[in-house]
């Protein structure tokens, strides 16, 4: 049976986002415009929510990631991610940004909704398959419409996890 928009399938069960990401680590107003900036603002949104998530290093995780290939996809939308050790579970964030920040997009356009997934270091299949179904979730336009449309973190956590 698929999954619902927003919730990921893991290891044969369906898991909702909010098993994942607390309502602590949204933000509806990135002020950054570049990708170093975004990343830093994502990284320390990651560190307030989840304090065993170091700033610093979920900085340079991601910013080595993207700097292999940029996470950024067509319609305005980039899922940073990375594996991270002496983690044991996925933890995300979301994060808005209404001027759009140049994140490398393959089209050149700029990046509205960030997706952010860190993931334990040996969970290769769990990283895997919510990266594919917050891809899914986030391709439908009328999805990231909703997502744009939210003007605080309470009510853009309220439309990712369907509350």
């Amino acid at each position: 049976m698929p999954c619902a928009p927003w919730e990921v399938e893991v290891r044969d069960s369906v898991k909702p986002i909010s098993d994942f990401i607390s309502s602590d680590a949204v933000c509806t107003d990135l002020k950054s415009t570049d990708r170093e900036g975004a990343i830093g603002e994502l990284a320390h949104l990651l560190h307030e929510a989840y304090p065993e998530l170091k700033a610093k290093t979920v900085y340079n995780l991601l910013l080595a990631r993207e700097r292999l290939c940029s996470t950024a996809m067509e319609s305005g939308m980039a899922i940073p991610h990375a594996k991270v050790s002496d983690l044991s579970q996925l933890k995300g964030a979301i994060a808005l940004s209404k001027e759009g920040v140049d994140f490398c997009a393959p089209t050149g356009e700029k990046t509205h909704i960030f997706f952010v997934l860190i993931s334990p270091e040996n969970a290769a299949g769990q990283h895997l398959m919510a990266l594919a179904q917050i891809s899914r979730a986030f391709h439908s336009p009328q999805s990231r419409e909703k997502i744009m449309k939210s003007t605080s973190p309470k009510e853009l956590y309220a439309v990712i996890t369907g509350s």
